[in-house]
């Protein structure tokens, strides 16, 4: 429901892109040592991936979120974000400290699906989304907050 919220208010170009990998990492850094196994698991698809970006994707998710739980004065991943080296934005950090992470859409749209989720679920709340978005210059998160309020009141989350 959070997806096709998300997805009309993406103006990249590319329709294919309406799915990707969401992880969630708890706020304690792993140590992940030599091993790429970490970056294969806690991570699952949401939406409709592409087989051949499915790989990347769950990697990237992966790596956003462990860049963040590294970098525990950062609240979202576009604080480290280095095109150069592929490091995107697209994780939060949350109330309780964990992090969420999302990869597939474009970065924006990323990011607004890791605060909208964050949000519905009473870790986030407008303030939190304000300075976050204010971090990336993020405005499909704005258009988003009402769709976010109506649904939260739904769930009776008001």
């Amino acid at each position: 429901m959070l997806l096709t919220a998300v997805i009309p208010l993406l103006d990249s170009g590319e329709p294919e892109r309406t799915g990707g990998y969401f992880a969630m990492n708890d706020s304690e850094p792993q140590e992940v040592g030599e091993s790429a196994e970490y970056y294969d698991s806690g991570a699952f698809r949401v939406g409709t991936v592409p087989e051949d970006k499915r790989t990347k994707y769950r990697f990237l998710t992966q790596e956003k979120a462990l860049r963040l739980q590294f970098n525990e004065d950062h609240r979202s991943s576009w604080q480290s974000r280095n095109e150069d080296e592929s490091k995107w934005g697209g994780a939060v950090r949350i109330s309780n400290g964990d992090i969420y992470s999302f990869s597939g859409l474009p970065e924006h749209g990323d990011e607004a699906l890791t605060m909208g989720l964050a949000y519905l679920q009473g870790y986030l709340n407008d303030d939190d989304i304000v300075q976050l978005s204010a971090i990336s210059c993020n405005h499909l998160i704005v258009h988003l907050l009402p769709t976010l309020r109506e649904m939260k009141s739904q769930f009776g989350e008001d």
